[in-house]
């Protein structure tokens, strides 16, 4: 019998959950690679690009130009570095 341990605060749970259903209607790619990662890792505070765990959410300051309604995104530091060589704004999401 397997023992599961949940080390997220049910608000990170909540807000990882919102930003995937986001990316559902936006950009559909992300949605898939995003959800891919949280099964295969069996958590959702993960880079929602290449599923690393040290990943922190970010707003998506330019969001009106970049991707329409999706204002929030969960990226390790290689991929925000990626996103923002595509013109992407990102700051840090306040805690």
């Amino acid at each position: 019998m397997s023992k599961t341990t949940n080390k997220f605060a049910p608000e990170v749970r909540e807000r990882a959950v919102r930003m995937v259903v986001d990316h559902e209607r936006v950009e559909p790619g992300l949605n898939i690679l995003a959800r891919q990662n949280i099964l295969r890792v069996g958590s959702a505070a993960i880079c929602f690009s290449c599923g690393d765990d040290r990943a922190t959410d970010y707003l998506l300051t330019n969001s009106a130009e970049a991707m329409p309604g999706v204002a929030s995104l969960r990226l390790c530091k290689d991929c925000v570095a990626i996103r923002r060589g595509f013109g992407e704004r990102l700051e840090a999401f306040p805690s």
